[in-house]
């Protein structure tokens, strides 16, 4: 405070004698300011009182343009018609898979499929089987195995036989019972299983003319097989070109 009136009055008898008339009391004297300094004095509570208006009038503006605002309004929901949008993209949506699928499995259903007959099919596989070289390359029971294999699954597809779950012994005594297979294709039958078992369980070394002809019975075998069924079928056309 003293350092306000010090900027205002600079002497200090003077910023004493504000002060004291501001208090109305001095060591129970009452003291008089001069002109001058009552001018400076009433110039200063002028100041005061101009700024402490103008303060209230812009705390009441304020206040008037807070009370203005107003609230964001919020806009009525209406769930019915969310829920028709949901189930209208839904929809659409699975319109748009339908299509794709029919599209796909149209074209699925006009690829032409390519079935092959058992004999097609075993002849491949002994031809893969040959251009692998496993007896060269010191994988002659390995060769046997998947050879007997070869001939196995094409008699299970040929004459729906389950070839393949029989031991030797076993299969050999099915045929034997059953007349699906000539006297003829029967030995050569027998003659290649039994080689085959000779390597794969006796652990027998055949030569090469021993490999190389099990290898030609397996093939004449299917095409004895598949020249009896060529002249089935030719019979068959002919009795009903007669009809």
């Amino acid at each position: 405070m003293d350092k306000i009136l010090s900027l205002i009055l600079p002497r200090r008898q003077n910023a004493t004698s504000i002060r004291a008339w501001m208090n109305g009391v001095l060591g129970g004297m009452s003291f008089r300011l001069c002109k001058a300094e009552k001018r400076k004095v009433s110039r200063l509570l002028n100041l005061g009182a101009s700024l402490a208006l103008l303060l209230s009038a812009e705390i009441s503006a304020a206040a008037e343009e807070l009370a203005d605002i107003r609230p964001p309004m919020e806009l009525p929901v209406n769930y019915k018609v969310l829920v028709v949008i949901a189930i209208a993209i839904v929809i659409l949506a699975l319109i748009l898979w339908l299509k794709k699928f029919i599209k796909f499995a149209k074209k699925v259903m006009e690829k032409p499929k390519i079935v092959k007959t058992p004999f097609e099919i075993a002849y491949e596989l002994l031809n893969e089987l040959k251009l692998r070289h496993l007896p060269e390359n010191d994988k002659v029971k390995e060769y046997f195995f998947e050879l007997s294999i070869i001939i196995r699954h094409f008699i299970e597809d040929y004459y729906f036989v389950k070839a393949p779950e029989m031991t030797t012994p076993e299969f050999l005594e099915y045929v034997k019972k059953n007349n699906f297979l000539s006297h003829e294709h029967k030995d050569i039958l027998r003659r290649f299983l039994e080689s085959c078992d000779m390597v794969k369980f006796a652990k027998y070394g055949p030569s090469s003319k021993e490999i190389d002809d099990s290898f030609v019975l397996a093939k004449k075998f299917i095409a004895d097989v598949k020249a009896i069924d060529d002249e089935k079928k030719r019979i068959a056309e002919e009795a009903k070109a007669k009809k």
